[in-house]
């Protein structure tokens, strides 16, 4: 079993390939004029794609366990055993507090990402795609609220436009 570490577990939402592939719709190598990682093709991104699924599904189930150390991270175990270091690391990536997949469904451009989704998104098949968010971190918490009176209508609308999307539910850890 492989440990993933999550960075704060509860400001994750899920959306399905279609809603997600609006924000990557070309290659970003391409996109950027430049191949960022020379090993690209090398890996296997179907694996990479199941093992996100795993993470994405033990945070909506809440079976993740706290991290002791560090009080807004999370635990996840998971079957990557078959994957190689650089492809466990990409997995960690995903999901870590440096590198997260991360956008919010309203905003463009992502933040983060766009190379391991546009890598991924044509095998996680039905199973939705995992996604930090920054204003959801304010929509859960209340953040928003005091604000101040320049960001307060912005942040309330932020949080209009998180009611739609599929946030992850989570029950306490482990």
């Amino acid at each position: 079993m492989t440990y993933i570490y999550i960075s704060e577990p509860n400001f994750w939402w899920r959306a399905d390939v279609g809603q997600i592939r609006k924000f990557v719709p070309v290659d970003p190598d391409v996109d950027d004029g430049r191949r960022r990682w020379p090993d690209r093709d090398e890996q296997r991104w179907d694996l990479i794609a199941q093992a996100v699924t795993q993470v994405s599904q033990a945070l909506a189930a809440g079976e993740w366990e706290k991290d002791e150390d560090q009080g807004s991270h999370g635990l996840v175990r998971i079957d990557a055993e078959e994957l190689t270091g650089t492809e466990k690391k990409i997995v960690q990536k995903w999901f870590s507090m440096d590198e997260p997949v991360r956008m919010d469904p309203w905003f463009e451009p992502i933040q983060n990402g766009r190379h391991r989704l546009w890598s991924t998104l044509d095998f996680f098949g039905s199973d939705p795609v995992p996604i930090k968010g920054d204003a959801i971190r304010l929509r859960k918490s209340g953040g928003y609220r005091g604000a101040g009176v320049q960001l307060a209508a912005p942040l309330r609308e932020e949080r209009r436009r998180a009611r739609g999307c599929d946030l992850v539910r989570h029950r306490r850890p482990r």
